[in-house]
């Protein structure tokens, strides 16, 4: 596995009618090899949460084995009728990825799929918010504009991004079917 993606864990759960010869064909169509993998497989309904990085759509625009891959996954529950595809970023943020050969997820080329953005901030803007909340917490505990200086690190606004995108996801996950 690591020799595929230096970042995926020691083992990595596909559909069984995927091999590794298939998942070799499209690696490289998504951002630092990271293909689609499962997360985790509602205990119920069977639905998944399959998490990978975005597509390289700049160069090639689409690839066919990639998504025959996310086909196998959507098969492999059958109990799930539809795709939705969950893109953490603002759409801004995506757009903005074309100009570098990143993008998104072209729902014409899935069955039954739709794409949401959840409008989270990116890593490097969640980093410098932790980072000015730690300062905060060291460095002003006692201060009278404590409240205003919180709302200035812009944390509590990311927490509720990544709460709310986190809700959307579970709630699809439990109820689609």
């Amino acid at each position: 596995t690591f020799s595929y993606c230096d970042t995926y864990p020691k083992y990595l759960v596909v559909p069984a009618t995927v091999n590794d010869e298939t998942l070799q064909t499209f690696k490289e169509f998504r951002s630092k090899n990271r293909a689609p993998v499962l997360s985790w497989v509602h205990p119920t309904n069977q639905c998944s949460i399959t998490r990978c990085s975005q597509p390289m759509t700049a160069a090639i625009k689409r690839n066919k084995d990639d998504e025959s891959y996310i086909q196998s996954i959507k098969d492999a529950s059958p109990s799930c009728n539809n795709l939705v595809i969950f893109d953490a970023r603002p759409i801004l943020n995506a757009l903005s990825n074309q100009v570098i050969g990143g993008g998104y997820e072209d729902v014409k080329n899935y069955k039954n799929a739709t794409l949401v953005f959840l409008d989270i901030p990116n890593i490097h803007a969640i980093r410098d918010s932790l980072k000015k909340l730690r300062d905060l917490c060291i460095t002003n505990y006692n201060s009278i504009d404590w409240f205003s200086l919180l709302d200035n690190t812009k944390w509590l606004e990311h927490v509720g991004k990544i709460l709310s995108g986190a809700v959307k996801i579970a709630e699809n996950v439990d109820r689609n079917r």
